[in-house]
């Protein structure tokens, strides 16, 4: 898929990409992807702000608490935020 291919394009083997989305569209495919390029999937929450901020450790924390304006902006409409952590190949 493109997207990977674009993140394959900037990071070395082994870098790591931490996707935040409000689409539980995009999330999903996301995953079935990792999967079907076998990438390992490192983590991942369908609600990232209602359980994984509460288990992850402090250098994971900071990356989480990174927001873009649009995601303040879902945020403050109430919607939910997913996660995803995966190495990439």
């Amino acid at each position: 898929p493109l997207f990977l291919d674009r993140y394959r394009e900037v990071l070395k083997p082994g870098g790591l990409v931490h996707l935040k989305t409000d689409s539980p569209v995009l999330y999903e495919y996301t995953l079935e992807q990792i999967a079907e390029q076998g990438l390992p999937l490192l983590e991942h929450s369908d609600n990232v702000y209602a359980d994984l901020v509460h288990r992850v450790g402090p250098g994971e924390q900071a990356i989480l608490d990174i927001r873009t304006f649009y995601e303040r902006m879902w945020l403050l409409e109430g919607r939910i935020i997913h996660y995803v952590r995966f190495a990439i190949s």
